[in-house]
């Protein structure tokens, strides 16, 4: 059986669950979205991620250590009204959220949309205090789309080995810089669960905040995930707790979420021979590219959370550089986003 078989039948048995909409394979999730996608690049979780998360144990710790958290914006943290020159709604409850994970976390944001709504939500919604202190903002033109994938509504993955080279560069390290970044310590909150895909076990799926949950005017999601945040901030291996312990809005109970885990974990194409012959590709691959180029890594200085910086320490952001040649958008990852300390 050839490998994107097994992949289309993996993506076929997961089930996404939602409270409001009952439960969805990947196929009938990607047409409800009308998202474009190429099946023969639908991947599952690396030998290496599963291994992390399965085989080894969360300990539950008395001090929280440093943690990333990855935000989503449209449909996870607001709602644009398209229909009235896309208005900008917060959802209900962020303030409270921001403030709480600011003064906790580490906090990036990464989405989908164009880098100038990006601005434009970032602008209506997060005030100077937490606009200035976030490690990063990476829009539509770090997927590494080309021009046709990205002026249409294709879909993206979030892959977090993305987000992790980059933060742990050797050239990004300084001083001032956060521990190292991996599937340990980080956490992406968005209401696809379809981006997450790479790494199921280091996200949390709210439900997506359209016009429906905006009249209704009962939306408490950001309040509960303060709750489980609370607890999760003291683990110390994120992806091995949310394995054991997922957030709420993923399964409705765990009966559905160990057959969740069964699917994944016994399907053909997890199994150790085929992620190693898998590896030694790769590495093959990544070997002739290193000696025909080298990537060159834009610095960036991080900044503590709000609790844990000097008083006489602050953070400005730099002007951003949002537009793109169209080779440069085909070619790779490039927030062009810049920090800088001042005393």
């Amino acid at each position: 059986m050839s490998s994107q078989v097994q992949m289309q039948r993996l993506a076929e048995s997961i089930k996404f669950i939602s409270p409001r909409r009952g439960i969805s394979t990947f196929s009938e999730v990607i047409s409800s979205k009308r998202y474009l996608y190429d099946a023969n690049k639908q991947e599952p979780p690396s030998l290496f991620y599963l291994e992390n998360a399965i085989n080894q144990t969360s300990i539950t710790l008395k001090r929280s250590d440093p943690k990333l958290i990855i935000l989503d914006l449209n449909g996870t943290l607001v709602y644009r009204d398209k229909s009235h020159s896309n208005r900008t709604f917060p959802r209900p409850f962020l303030m409270q959220f921001l403030d709480y994970i600011f003064e906790r976390f580490y906090v990036m944001i990464w989405s989908s949309a164009s880098p100038h709504n990006v601005k434009k939500i970032i602008d209506a919604v997060f005030p100077p205090r937490h606009s200035n202190n976030l490690v990063d903002v990476w829009a539509r033109d770090t997927f590494g789309l080309t021009t046709f994938q990205y002026n249409q509504k294709w879909l993206t993955i979030k892959n977090l080995e993305i987000v992790w080279d980059r933060l742990n560069s050797q050239n990004n390290r300084g001083r001032e810089s956060p521990p190292i970044w991996s599937q340990k310590n980080t956490v992406l909150i968005d209401d696809s669960p379809l981006k997450a895909q790479l790494q199921p076990y280091n996200a949390i799926h709210i439900d997506e905040y359209d016009v429906e949950l905006h009249r209704s005017r009962r939306d408490k999601e950001l309040k509960d995930v303060i709750t489980y945040l609370s607890n999760l901030r003291y683990e110390s291996n994120v992806s091995a707790f949310m394995r054991k312990n997922p957030y709420k809005h993923i399964f409705k109970n765990k009966e559905s979420y160990t057959q969740y885990l069964s699917v994944i974990e016994q399907n053909e194409s997890y199994s150790r021979q085929y992620w190693l012959e898998k590896q030694r590709i790769m590495d093959r691959n990544k070997k002739t590219d290193n000696n025909s180029s080298s990537l060159s890594v834009n610095t960036t200085k991080f900044q503590q959370p709000r609790s844990k910086r000097p008083n006489n320490q602050h953070i400005t952001t730099s002007t951003s550089i949002y537009k793109k040649s169209r080779r440069e958008r085909d070619g790779g990852y490039d927030s062009k986003r810049l920090y800088r300390y001042e005393n």
